[in-house]
């Protein structure tokens, strides 16, 4: 889940919860509310924690080809 890859990443990057979230431009209780999968990241606030943490974005995406993924979502070519 993406609250367990942005929590992750923090505690890699040494940061506390407080200090990430000022990084990112987010409230404090926002970032919790993340980590604790209380609420879900949109791709503005993945975008800021990514670079708030010099991480490619991708690193706080959870696996695409997961089969909880609408295949139209992981389908390259619609069309085809």
């Amino acid at each position: 889940m993406v609250n367990d890859l942005i929590r992750a990443a923090r505690r890699r990057a040494g940061l506390k919860q407080h200090e990430l979230a000022r990084l990112a431009g987010l409230h404090p209780v926002t970032l919790c509310r993340y980590e604790t999968g209380h609420r879900e990241p949109d791709l503005a606030a993945l975008r800021r924690l990514a670079a708030a943490l010099g991480i490619p974005l991708s690193s706080l995406i959870p696996d695409l080809s997961s089969s909880s993924v609408p295949a139209m979502v992981t389908s390259a070519n619609p069309a085809a």
